[in-house]
């Protein structure tokens, strides 16, 4: 039991108002701070009364809220999170993961051996961006179909660290190397060709086509896949989404190594 509760946060009515309420039952009191409105979720478990402060979520479950179970055997009980619970039993790992991926040995915080405080905030920092970048390619760009292209953290950490030290970002610097491209100053991108584009040619795009969303056979080796898809590095060699972002990926690791 808590001696003290947090300042306006009312501990011990929530306990009372919850006393005789069912395991699973929610209720809220309303409050607001420096012009901003929160609510104080209770929610009755079986040994006490959790709470949460937030300012989004309701005391309603919608059909995407998970269905929680409490007790054993015959006394055994479910019922679903409304929609604060369900974001606190969801992502409640969400730091946890983070950080095993930030200490992954060799990590950048354990093999930088200093005790100089800047030198530690900034290991920290880069640790924390390291892990951001990663986790945005695997959650935004490497899913569905693309998530076998998701690289070994380890691999892309090597990768990673390459290019923020040969960084195209800041100006002044000699590049020490150049990633290989068709076209000068081209990133590798997924590129749909315009209506009735036919090949380019000398430069350009030759629209020529019957039908104004022609599609070509990927030309990936036994790829069968039709597409108006192209990467930027080589526009007219028709490549799908998925073998573009493999194209890149392959392009990439030939750079660095």
């Amino acid at each position: 039991k808590r001696r003290y509760w947090p300042t306006l946060v009312p501990g011990e009515k929530m306990e009372e108002h919850f006393r005789q309420k069912n395991v699973g039952d929610v209720d809220a009191i309303k409050g607001e701070k420096d012009g901003v409105q929160y609510n104080i979720f209770g929610m009755k478990e079986p040994d006490y009364v959790m709470r949460i402060t937030a300012t989004g979520g309701g005391l309603v479950p919608d059909e995407s809220c998970k269905t929680a179970y409490r007790g054993n055997g015959q006394n055994r009980i479910s019922f679903k999170y409304t929609r604060p619970f369900d974001w606190h039993f969801r992502y409640r790992h969400a730091v946890d993961d983070h950080n095993n991926l930030r200490h992954t040995l060799p990590s950048l915080e354990d093999t930088w051996t200093t005790q100089r405080w800047e030198i530690r905030v900034f290991t920290f920092l880069l640790a924390i961006t390291e892990v951001n970048v990663y986790l945005t390619l695997k959650h935004f760009v490497c899913v569905g179909n693309f998530s076998t292209f998701l690289p070994q953290y380890i691999d892309f950490r090597r990768k990673f660290a390459w290019m923020l030290i040969d960084n195209a970002y800041i100006p002044g610097e000699e590049r020490l190397e150049e990633p290989p491209t068709t076209l000068p100053g081209v990133v590798h991108d997924v590129a749909t060709a315009p209506n009735h584009a036919s090949e380019f040619r000398n430069q350009k795009w030759v629209c020529k086509a019957a039908k104004k969303y022609q599609q070509y056979t990927c030309k990936w080796v036994g790829c069968k896949n039709l597409t108006r898809t192209y990467c930027p590095c080589n526009p007219g060699y028709w490549l799908c989404p998925s073998h573009i972002l493999r194209h890149s990926m392959d392009a990439t690791k030939e750079a660095y190594e």
